[in-house]
């Protein structure tokens, strides 16, 4: 009999509090290739398992145990899922394809079977629920029986916005109502002085899930690494 996944909370107490089951069997066509392109054995697997977080709580959990290391998100993220997975009587195998893993799995395509996901004009994935503050956190193959778990595919919230507040707030004009201007709103990040260095005006403007918005020092976490990324590949010449 198939074991219901997380029923006691333990992942969400550690804020990994969305999560995903899908069978490998009825995976679509285009994700099992790209697994087995990376050179999985999916015969050995029954599950592939998604897991992300919503809102604060992941953020406060690692602050709970000391924010130190090259990457504590992954880190606590990879070892919470690591002891749930060891304890559970439906578990047996697994392997992780992320963290720490080359798969190039799109975990946005996953979201989207999951249930979670919508494009938004500021190029960040929303929902209904948590708006744009939520992030995916491990991918893991499994030799497990959990109850399958998706949410209902939904419209995306952005449809029915009609102030289009992140456009407006965008100060390097990037957001559009049709294509996000990439290059625009890289070179705006990495100008001195900007406002959006550490943070972005557009999504803080969106009203969706306004409720869960990270705490102030995790956006700053958050866009402090991805603004250091932009300017080594600056520095190698990669943009």
């Amino acid at each position: 009999m198939p074991y219901s996944f997380d029923d006691q909370g333990v992942l969400a107490r550690a804020g990994l509090n969305l999560h995903a089951v899908l069978n490998v069997a009825t995976l679509p066509s285009d994700v099992r290739e790209t697994l087995v392109a990376t050179g999985v054995d999916l015969s050995a697997y029954r599950q592939l398992i998604l897991l992300g977080h919503g809102g604060r709580a992941l953020w406060q959990a690692i602050k709970a145990g000391g924010v130190e290391g090259d990457d504590p998100v992954d880190r606590h993220s990879q070892e919470a899922v690591q002891a749930y997975l060891d304890a559970s009587p439906a578990c047996g195998a697994y392997a992780f394809l992320y963290p720490a893993s080359d798969s190039q799995v799109s975990l946005i395509r996953l979201g989207e079977l999951a249930g979670w996901h919508h494009a938004s004009p500021f190029r960040v994935g929303i929902n209904r629920d948590w708006g744009s503050w939520f992030a995916y956190r491990a991918l893991v193959l499994a030799d497990s029986d959990f109850t399958p778990v998706t949410r209902a595919k939904d419209v995306s919230p952005c449809d029915h916005c009609t102030g289009k507040p992140c456009i407006s707030a965008c100060p390097a004009g990037a957001v559009t109502d049709g294509e996000f201007a990439s290059a625009r709103c890289l070179g705006y990040r990495l100008a001195e002085g900007s406002a959006c260095a550490l943070t972005c005006l557009a999504r803080l403007a969106c009203p969706v899930g306004a409720a869960h918005r990270y705490e102030d020092d995790q956006i700053r976490y958050h866009y402090g690494r991805s603004l250091d990324s932009l300017r080594a590949w600056r520095k190698n010449g990669v943009i």
